[in-house]
């Protein structure tokens, strides 16, 4: 099983996103919980993560603030890659200073803030921008890509193709926006272009009442760190390995080691998501069923060949049950006191 350590690198919250995060520098703590400790905890176990910039960001933070994030994750031997936020949509929870900044400066039309919002010709011009600029800080080829909110459709392939880029990490089943996905979790090549979907598994939740159980929900929840727990990661290990699944696709954010509150008032390090990312590391690293690239090594020896080996497509189950008889008990018990 392939493990690709994947990582969303963007900063458009808080009082000073690029700080709290992209760097993780938060005010009352110590040392950094961004993409440089990302980076600490994966070079620990000799491993690799491709971080998916958003580029665009430069037209609220200047060139220097973003190319210094491409330049620094590339020199420690990261794969940086293209992810595309041609703007960032109006979000209510932000301060008023921020949302300004991202209707007025955004750096392409702030009204259509998802790939899938604009048209071919758009697009072709949104990758090609973030490409050019991507490549010219790190000065090595940009060959793979990811959209911001999952929101690829037909177009967007044909313009990634358009821009010489043939791999795409952006396809999330049934997420609302995404609106192509070839596969479920298994990698697939489809028209000349490699798919590495955003693995995920099934969560089945069942209610239980006098010994009976009932089904209630079921979800597809992404193997993110900030989503999962160790023990839930590594069941989607074990049943991929079990059943031949190709890949675990390990998401996370440049945020992904911080907490903030609602309206991105308060901020402080998670140190729940920084012990799970340690803790399945350690446990991929004692496995020799892993392998761990980048993106950049995909067309490197065989990894392809061995990457669309399996046809099969799986998807792991977790199983959950909600006592309602303790559930309503401590709901009283917790209202009368």
């Amino acid at each position: 099983m392939f493990l690709f350590i994947t990582v969303d690198a963007e900063a458009v919250h808080g009082s000073d996103p690029m700080n709290q995060m992209m760097w993780g520098k938060l005010q009352g703590f110590s040392g950094e919980y961004g993409v440089g400790l990302i980076c600490d905890i994966c070079e620990k176990y000799n491993y690799r993560a491709t971080f998916f910039l958003d580029v665009y960001e430069h037209a609220y933070y200047g060139i220097s603030a973003l190319s210094s994030v491409a330049k620094y994750l590339s020199d420690r031997g990261h794969d940086v890659q293209l992810h595309t936020h041609p703007a960032w949509y109006k979000d209510s929870r932000d301060s008023l200073e921020i949302q300004d900044m991202k209707k007025r400066g955004s750096c392409f039309n702030s009204e259509k803030y998802w790939m899938n919002m604009n048209s071919l010709e758009e697009q072709i011009e949104i990758i090609r921008y973030g490409k050019e600029l991507l490549q010219d800080w790190i000065k090595k080829p940009v060959i793979a890509h990811r959209a911001g909110a999952y929101a690829i459709n037909d177009d967007t392939i044909t313009a990634l193709k358009e821009n010489g880029i043939f791999i795409d990490s952006s396809m999330f089943f049934n997420h609302k926006h995404c609106k192509i996905s070839y596969n479920i979790n298994q990698p697939i090549e489809k028209d000349g272009m490699l798919e590495i979907p955003v693995t995920v598994f099934e969560s089945n939740t069942s209610l239980e009442f006098l010994g009976i159980k009932f089904p209630w929900k079921t979800m597809y929840r992404k193997t993110d760190i900030n989503d999962c727990s160790e023990s839930e990661l590594r069941s989607f290990a074990e049943q991929g390995n079990a059943n031949n699944l190709g890949v675990l696709n390990l998401f996370l954010h440049s945020y992904s080691f911080v907490k903030f509150n609602y309206n991105f008032t308060r901020f402080s390090p998670n140190s729940y998501a920084i012990e799970t990312f340690q803790k399945i590391l350690e446990y991929a690293s004692k496995k020799e069923e892993f392998h761990n690239i980048g993106f950049d090594q995909i067309d490197q020896k065989d990894n392809k060949q061995q990457l669309l080996k399996y046809q099969y497509d799986f998807i792991p189950k977790q199983n959950y049950i909600i006592d309602v008889k303790s559930k309503l008990k401590r709901y009283i018990n917790n209202r009368i006191n």
